[in-house]
This record gives structure tokens, sequence and C-alpha cells, in this order.
């Protein structure tokens, strides 16, 4: 049988390891892309002007 965390222990711990990070994380740490954020909106404007456009036909 599993025997489960005390409340009391589980939540005076969690700051503790919440606060660590790998080295792989750190490493690896995902910037906000510019090309995606690009990309997304002319997709949006594209799919925008085509629900125009069939709108005005």
């Amino acid at each position: 049988m599993h025997v489960q965390a005390v409340p009391q222990t589980r939540s005076s711990y969690a700051p503790f390891v919440a606060d660590r990070r790998t080295k792989w994380e750190e490493d690896n740490a995902s910037p906000l892309n510019p090309w995606a954020i690009f990309a997304t909106a002319v997709l949006f404007l594209f799919l925008a002007g085509l629900a125009v456009l069939f709108a005005l036909t």
C-alpha cells in the first residue's frame, strides 16, 4: 500500500522544491518567439479576409 503524505509536510516542503530549477531548464529556457506571433497574426488576418470576402460575395 502507498502511504499518503501528510498535508502539512507536503505544503511546507513544496516552496523549496518549486524554486529549484534543473540544469536542463536553465539551458533550454523557451523565449517568446516573435516569428510565431507574426505568423499567427498573418494567419488570423488571412482568415478574417476570407470571411469578409465570402460575406460580400
